[in-house]
């Protein structure tokens, strides 16, 4: 047998795979680190070369007020000591000076610009270093960010549902198996998750189906068992009761005899009543008797084709004025006609013990109800009464023989044998059908008569 479950499946349509979802993570980190090229190194990096090049043209100014400050004090010099020369040798004097300064100046020139060069190879190293430092910087932030989004991406993805997969799996292992584990995602792991609680689903449901068989199994081998008890016990009851109707049945025989005739010779009445008291229980001994007969044999007799349902009105004909001198209401709902193949006088017998013990347990006012209808291949019946019903202790017991509720009755009327519903449920046994009984403490009982129809 296979069970199906409704566990919703994730759509394999339109859903972000693993895949699309670690590319997503890798665009977003190359759009961060566009970001931060973009907002933080370039900034920085311009700022550091506005920073670069303002040192190499304030040293390059103050260079050239140096070089300038020293050749207005040079010139300063001269000019006082040209002043002090006579004029014939100021000219050739100031020729010389002349010469003289203008190579000093180049050479105070050429160290300044040396100067400058290395003082500008100084910044350059340095800003290149910087610059090298910010990248690196920026390289370790962008690889820190990218495995920490890499590490949360695949504990949020990956880790997190397979160890909540694997905890149920684990409980279902246990025996649990309302370990059903549900995962939000419609990716490859929320499929799987989904996969294992439809199983986990799946599984639940054959355990119970499983444990209701086995509960099924386990009432019916009771029933079964209790079945074959109440056949063995009823079988060895049958042989006891069948042995002593044989030996009762000579003896009453006998006393009969006699009683009747003494009765054909007394002379008295009170001989005579007390004989025919002799007789009229050698009767009833004589019907209790019949009823063991009919206990202990098995075969009920040649079975015909029969109308069930004429067998039961004969039978409630046959009670009718019982019930209305009890002033209880005797109907029948037959559904006409009900052919069985059964031996019509062991059913005539049934309903007769059926009906009168429902009148006896019905007071006056009260009602019993006959039904019969076809159910398929069978014939059902029913007899309820809304008689004093039958105590929940006694249920078990109503159709063991010589068991009566009765047997204290003050009207020795009303007093039962206990072998009735006994004959009554062998006779629907030996026909292939079930006899049972269900009962209220005060509202009434409802026998239940299902017999095959072939």
């Amino acid at each position: 047998m296979t069970w199906t479950t409704s566990t919703p499946r994730p759509s394999r349509g339109g859903n972000l795979r693993l895949l699309h979802k670690l590319l997503l993570a890798v665009a977003a980190l190359c759009a961060a680190f566009a970001l931060a090229l973009f907002f933080v190194v370039e900034p920085r990096t311009n700022a550091a070369f506005r920073d670069r090049s303002a040192v190499l043209v304030e040293h390059g100014v103050t260079a050239m007020r140096e070089i300038a400050t020293r050749q207005a004090e040079q010139h300063r010099a001269w000019s006082l000591e040209l002043a002090r020369l006579p004029d014939e040798e100021r000219e050739t004097a100031l020729a010389g000076r002349a010469e003289q300064a203008r190579h000093r100046a180049g050479r105070e020139l050429d160290e300044a610009l040396a100067d400058l060069r290395y003082e500008q190879e100084q910044l350059l190293r340095t800003f290149e270093r910087d610059l090298r430092a910010v990248h690196l910087e920026l390289l370790a932030l962008s690889f820190l960010a990218a495995a920490l989004v890499l590490a949360l991406g695949l504990h949020r993805l990956v880790v997190r549902p397979v160890r909540a997969l694997q905890h149920a799996t684990r409980r279902l292992a246990d025996g649990d198996l309302t370990a059903v584990n549900t995962a939000a995602s419609n990716d490859e792991i929320g499929e799987l998750a989904a996969d294992f609680a439809s199983m986990t689903e799946e599984v639940r449901r054959s355990r119970l189906a499983l444990d209701a068989h086995n509960r099924g199994l386990e009432q019916q081998v009771a029933q079964k068992t209790k079945e074959l008890a109440q056949a063995a016990k009823m079988a060895s009851l049958g042989a006891l009761a069948g042995g002593l109707a044989h030996e009762f049945h000579n003896l009453i025989g006998g006393i009969r005899g006699c009683a009747r005739e003494a009765r054909s010779e007394a002379r008295d009445d009170d001989s005579r009543t007390t004989l025919d008291v002799i007789l009229r229980a050698t009767d009833r001994a004589t019907t209790i008797i019949d009823q063991l007969k009919r206990f202990a044999r098995r075969d009920q007799g040649t079975r015909r084709a029969c109308d069930l349902a004429q067998v039961a009105n004969d039978a409630i004909a046959l009670l009718q004025p019982e019930a209305r001198r009890r002033g209880v209401a005797l109907d029948a709902q037959l559904a006409e006609p009900l052919a069985v193949i059964a031996d019509d006088g062991a059913l005539h017998q049934v309903f007769v013990n059926l009906i009168t013990n429902a009148l006896q347990a019905t007071e006056s006012g009260g009602r019993v109800d006959l039904e019969a209808a076809k159910d398929g291949d069978a014939v059902i019946v029913r007899v309820r009464d809304t008689g004093c019903g039958i105590a929940e202790q006694d249920l078990q017991r109503v159709f063991e023989p010589f068991f009566t509720t009765r047997a204290d009755a003050r009207d020795a009327s009303q007093r039962g044998t206990g072998l009735g519903l006994s004959v009554s449920f062998g006779i629907i046994e030996a026909h292939g059908g079930l006899l049972s009984v269900a009962s209220t403490l005060g509202q009434g009982s409802t026998f239940l008569i299902r017999l095959p129809r072939g």
